[in-house]
């Protein structure tokens, strides 16, 4: 928080908005040579002012989500002066945050909804909660602006038995740890799975982490990866490699190439009280509200892309399109630093030529 300061003199501590020890500003140096920050998006950028200016027209606008996204863009129009209204389909703000109050050593991320939360009320906005955004609430209200941000669902494959009452949801760990016995093998390693076996290994209990690739946690950034993995080798029994006998494309097992804790073993040996599934997200459809129409242009869908809905649940993104954007960012991000560079360059050579004159 830029302003940490100031709001410590100012007895406002209920303000700050806390670091979530996260690495994204080390990562990014090293990756992009950028300076970025998870919850400051100003980092880097001070030159450019921190001042909100007032809209020329005040305009009402409708936000679908009571996630960080959403709360974020409530509160940025709120500032700029708009009648701004926050729609929450469920009975508590936060959205993917909430599954972090569960994580003792995450729970800065969950505290991060709520600091989001004060400032919306803070500024004015309507928060509704228990209120989903339908095609016909937002013809209802005719707002000038509507931004979704539904966030986005777990990926749950179709493989027998994830159906059961042992199996939770890594999202929804926080509303049923009691179901979560003694013996546990979270499947997906990923960085949500990876996270929640530690967290479960710290609890005394045996946890074994099944991930279909060769690597664990690929999704986390080379700040925060090597100590991820230095606590797994703590806590978790690592099978890499495995995979379900019927996968989502029919897929079978095959044999692990990648070093492990452990032998690679059958998939069928894999067996707990408790099975938390952490195969991560995917973008909810844009269309889940029923407001925006489904992409135009081809059917076709990358290698690895899940199938596409039926026409009855709407057209999504393809994940490739967002790898597209983030790599575009990091160029026009990497562009933008090299005209810096030179403008610098140029500002340090006028300078010394007027001095020297």
């Amino acid at each position: 928080d830029p302003f940490l300061p100031n709001k410590i003199m100012a007895n406002r501590d209920e303000d700050i908005v806390r670091c979530l020890r996260c690495f994204t500003c080390m990562a990014e140096r090293a990756a992009t040579s950028t300076r970025r920050c998870t919850v400051n998006p100003l980092i880097g950028r001070e030159l450019e002012g921190d001042v909100v200016y007032p809209a020329p027209v005040k305009k009402k606008v409708l936000v679908a989500g009571g996630g960080p996204g959403g709360l974020y863009a409530a509160w940025t129009a709120a500032r700029r002066g708009h009648q701004v209204i926050l729609c929450e389909k469920e009975s508590e703000l936060g959205g993917i945050l909430k599954s972090e109050q569960a994580l003792p050593f995450k729970h800065e991320m969950y505290e991060l909804a709520g600091t989001y939360a004060k400032f919306c009320r803070d500024a004015g906005v309507e928060i509704r909660l228990n209120t989903e955004v339908t095609r016909e609430y937002a013809e209802k209200e005719a707002p000038d602006a509507l931004i979704i941000a539904v966030g986005s669902e777990p990926l749950v494959p179709p493989i027998p038995g994830l159906d059961g009452e042992n199996v939770v949801v890594v999202n929804n760990y926080y509303l049923e740890q009691d179901k979560v016995g003694d013996e546990v093998v979270v499947m997906g390693g990923g960085l949500a799975g990876c996270e929640c076996a530690i967290h479960l290994g710290q609890a005394g209990k045996t946890v074994r982490l099944v991930e279909m690739r060769d690597v664990l946690a690929p999704d986390a950034n080379v700040r925060h990866r090597p100590l991820l993995l230095a606590e797994i080798g703590k806590y978790v029994d690592v099978r890499t490699s495995h995979r379900p006998p019927t996968g989502p494309c029919g897929s079978q097992k095959r044999a692990s190439s990648a070093p492990t804790r452990t032998e690679t073993r059958s998939w069928s040996r894999v067996r707990a009280s408790s099975a938390p599934w952490a195969s991560g997200p995917a973008p909810r459809s844009w269309t889940s509200c029923g407001i925006v129409p489904p992409l135009s242009g081809s059917s076709a869908t990358p290698p690895g892309s899940p199938p596409s809905p039926t026409p009855s649940t709407g057209a999504t993104t393809p994940h490739w399109i967002f790898d597209l954007r983030k790599h575009f960012s990091v160029l026009i991000l990497r562009f933008h630093r090299k005209v810096h560079q030179y403008s610098e360059q140029e500002s340090r050579q006028t300078r010394r030529t007027t001095q020297a004159c």
